[in-house]
């Protein structure tokens, strides 16, 4: 009789922190911030954690790192939204490019991972507990998003985008939506060559910060003069989708004579619809856009707009982590970023 060919044995499964947090009877977050010693562990959590360490046998590769006088000096970028929107969001590149020149300073390799919108969660979480990330910077997050609460939980040095959540004990950097978007607003209706009468706004999608904060500076500057707000919301931050914003608008309110943009994507997007209809900016409708990005130079005429400092942004989101690499404990500390209007022809 033919002797059967040996069973091969199940792979064995390395214990994770998810078992130590398990046994230790303490969040995952708090066994990550033991391990890798990179924020506040009360005494009575660190003796239950390090009995469960010596329980389970579990080896952290943080730890073998630290062991060897190693890091793995990788800083992710985390992009919160489809590739293609990525490629079109000239913030986001700017905040790219600020972030990997501080990093290459301070002896840290940028990775940049993007992150879909409907996507899963499994290969965050995987990257996040890897053990080949000293740290976490996450832009173009949405209200509400879950992976604000995984960064927490992970323990990882970390800071954000615009995100705004109870509890939140990540740093925040922020560009001051809603003083620059009021300033934008009083512009056209006071200062500007002719001043609006009949004003509309396209905001962005009301899933984001900026979008919510610009919007309501719009809204309540208006509102302070006795002024009906007109608002059309744009899906999405992309010039697509500001047509068809556009095209609502102008179809609902054909007599506005100045709109105000979220983003300068959205006035590109409009200055499209005016022409296509035979409308002339500025003489028939001013239009004002956010941003100061390479959308705002390659309309004819030229836009006029809030300028924000995204390379800046990024550099000081890649300066907290290196910070709190370094031990310091920033907590949910917000950092604003101020803004400046830029006049040009078409307002």
């Amino acid at each position: 009789m033919t002797e059967a060919a040996p069973r091969p044995l199940p792979p064995v499964r390395g214990v994770t922190m998810a078992d130590v947090a398990r046994v230790a009877g303490v969040s995952r977050g708090t066994v990550s911030r033991y391990v890798r010693k990179t924020g506040y562990v009360s005494s009575r959590a660190a003796k239950s954690i390090e009995a469960a360490i010596h329980e389970t046998g579990y080896v952290p590769n943080v730890a073998a790192r630290s062991l060897a006088g190693m890091r793995a000096r990788n800083i992710a970028l985390v992009i919160h939204q489809d590739a293609t929107l990525f490629a079109e969001d000239p913030n986001l590149m700017g905040m790219m490019v600020g972030a990997n020149q501080f990093l290459t300073t301070h002896d840290h390799q940028l990775l940049v991972m993007i992150h879909p919108e409907q996507g899963g969660l499994t290969r965050f979480k995987n990257a996040l507990y890897g053990g080949f990330l000293d740290g976490i910077m996450l832009a173009a997050p949405r209200i509400g998003d879950p992976l604000v609460g995984l960064i927490q939980e992970s323990g990882l040095p970390a800071s954000l985008v615009g995100a705004r959540a109870e509890g939140l004990t990540i740093p925040v950097v922020d560009v001051d939506n809603y003083t620059g978007a009021y300033e934008m607003v009083t512009y056209l209706l006071d200062r500007a060559p002719k001043p609006a009468k009949r004003v509309a706004m396209i905001a962005g999608p009301r899933d984001t910060t900026a979008a919510q904060d610009r919007r309501q500076a719009f809204v309540d500057c208006l509102e302070a003069r006795a002024i009906e707000p007109i608002v059309e919301v744009s899906e999405h931050w992309s010039h697509d989708s500001g047509l068809v914003a556009a095209r609502a608008l102008l179809d609902a309110h054909p007599d506005v004579d100045t709109v105000f943009c979220a983003n300068d994507s959205l006035a590109a997007a409009v200055m499209t619809v005016l022409q296509d209809r035979g409308r002339t900016v500025p003489d028939d409708v001013r239009v004002a856009g956010f941003d100061d990005s390479r959308w705002a130079m390659s309309t004819t005429p030229h836009l006029t707009t809030v300028a924000q400092p995204a390379e800046a942004m990024g550099v000081a989101l890649a300066e907290l982590v290196v910070r709190q690499l370094g031990g310091e404990s920033l907590g949910g500390q917000l950092f604003l970023q101020s803004t400046q209007i830029v006049v040009r022809g078409s307002a």
